[in-house]
């Protein structure tokens, strides 16, 4: 008896603790600027990763940098801290369950993303294409986008 009151005291004192300290918020991921995505192909979940190795190897991405995007239209994303090289992994799931990705994309703050078809054959697409431009709309780069059917 003498026990289960002795545990019911630090029970007590634990829990009043407990609801006295503060919780600590969570760690913040540190941010990298913007870019400004544009969506030509299809309705589509966006994830913007820092090129690792750890990166490449997981189909876990957590929250995406742009949700639930239409075609034919623009927004702006959120960049995470790039890889030690500077470069970034792109991963689309479209609501019709294409995977979509490009790796090693150079992006800096200020820049813009155009996800669009490549080649079209028979009137459907065949290849697609991510065109990363800088601040003033200069080219920077054309990077081929792989598809997939989930």
């Amino acid at each position: 008896m003498k026990t289960m009151k002795l545990l019911a005291v630090c029970m007590l004192a634990l829990f009043a603790a407990g609801c006295t300290r503060e919780e600590e918020p969570a760690p913040e991921v540190p941010a990298a600027g913007t870019v400004i995505f544009v969506n030509e192909v299809t309705d589509t979940d966006v994830w913007i990763l820092a090129g690792t190795e750890e990166n490449r190897k997981t189909t876990v991405w957590g929250t995406p940098a742009v949700r639930g995007m239409k075609v034919n239209t623009e927004t702006e994303a959120q960049l995470c801290e790039p890889a030690e090289n500077g470069l970034y992994l792109i991963r689309m799931i479209s609501a019709g369950k294409i995977y979509f990705s490009a790796d090693d994309v150079a992006l800096e703050d200020g820049w813009t993303m155009r996800f669009r078809v490549g080649e079209y054959y028979n009137d459907n697409p065949v290849s697609w294409v991510l065109e990363v431009t800088d601040t003033e709309g200069n080219p920077v780069e054309t990077y081929e986008v792989f598809g997939a059917a989930l």
